[in-house]
């Protein structure tokens, strides 16, 4: 049958350090890293997706824009895995971190928690043929280039044997020389989000002192590691936040900065909290320039494109 959902619903499952989740639908609250039954899930995933049969649409997803009507493969497999259970990241503070709220005491508490081994499940799941041809593996955190040194080999290594892409979630402030491997070896991509062109702007939105030049250098590496292959790409994202960086002076400083490094590819998104509150109001000022700006932005060699959380939203301004 028809009915609207998403593929990340229905194959994937992101191992958070709060519970096992798809999405952001937890399926076990309480989990710490135990091997579960393929059947124990696929009873918790069908719960899900029955809702969404009976056209039971939650608040969450009312403002993604990435819900789809169509008939769905509703096998048990997996076509992404989300490791997420390091949520320690002391490098910088972001203003709009989605895990933290801007919290520091929840930031505390995550940058003091201590995480559950990963590997006995993911193994579990491997003999257990779970994981799809070309499963994605994405390595997030907290702040990838802190996971313990092993640890994160560990799952490039795991991801090689799967003959699966990665992808990885960083700051980009700590340098790492596994995500340079995994660039050279493996079908992955680095996003970084820098969301600012200038060392004042950056500062504010990441609220951390001396890091800016320092993302900088960290990503020429890293770009120079992905030119080697050409499955890799570094991906450089701004969020736009309004009434912080939401001005084109802002933006093309930002563009410039990427230019020098011969980055590639660049990632447009949107505060989330903004989205959610602002869904189907039409923008203007200083926001609306930006949003335009970028979307009329064109230069050879460089792939400038919506994130697609923030897509169906982007359209709707401009339209």
């Amino acid at each position: 049958m028809k009915f609207k959902c998403c593929e990340n619903l229905l194959h994937t499952l992101n191992f958070q350090h709060v519970g096992l989740l798809a999405c952001g639908f937890t399926f076990w609250g309480d989990y710490y890293g135990e091997v579960f039954s393929i059947e124990d899930y696929k009873k918790e995933r069908d719960k899900l997706i029955a809702k969404f049969k009976a056209g039971e649409m939650p608040e969450l997803c009312s403002t993604c824009g990435i819900l789809t009507e169509r008939e769905w493969d509703e096998s048990i497999g997996l076509s992404g895995c989300e490791v997420t259970n390091r949520p320690r990241c002391s490098v910088c503070d972001c203003m709009y971190c989605i895990a933290t709220d801007a919290d520091p005491e929840k930031k505390k508490q995550y940058n003091n928690y201590k995480p559950y081994d990963i590997k006995p499940v993911l193994l579990n799941l491997r003999k257990n043929n779970i994981f799809l041809p070309n499963c994605r593996f994405d390595i997030n955190g907290g702040e990838v280039a802190e996971y313990p040194v092993e640890e994160l080999q560990w799952l490039v290594y795991i991801a090689m044997k799967q003959k699966s892409p990665m992808s990885f979630l960083s700051s980009g402030i700590k340098f790492s020389q596994t995500l340079c491997d995994a660039l050279h070896l493996l079908d992955t991509s680095l996003m970084v989000s820098v969301d600012a062109g200038t060392e004042k702007t950056y500062e504010k939105v990441k609220r951390v002192k001396g890091a800016f030049n320092k993302v900088w250098k960290n990503l020429a590496e890293y770009i120079k590691s992905a030119d080697k292959n050409p499955n890799s790409r570094v991906v450089i994202k701004y969020i736009i936040i309004p009434d912080i960086n939401d001005n084109v002076e802002e933006a093309q400083k930002f563009i410039q900065k990427c230019l020098e490094i011969n980055c590639k590819n660049i990632a447009v998104s949107i505060e989330l909290h903004f989205k959610r509150n602002h869904y189907h109001e039409k923008v203007s000022g200083h926001l609306k320039e930006t949003i335009e700006f970028f979307n009329n932005y064109k230069k050879e060699n460089l792939k400038l494109y919506y994130a697609p959380e923030a897509h169906e939203y982007f359209n709707f301004q401009l339209s």
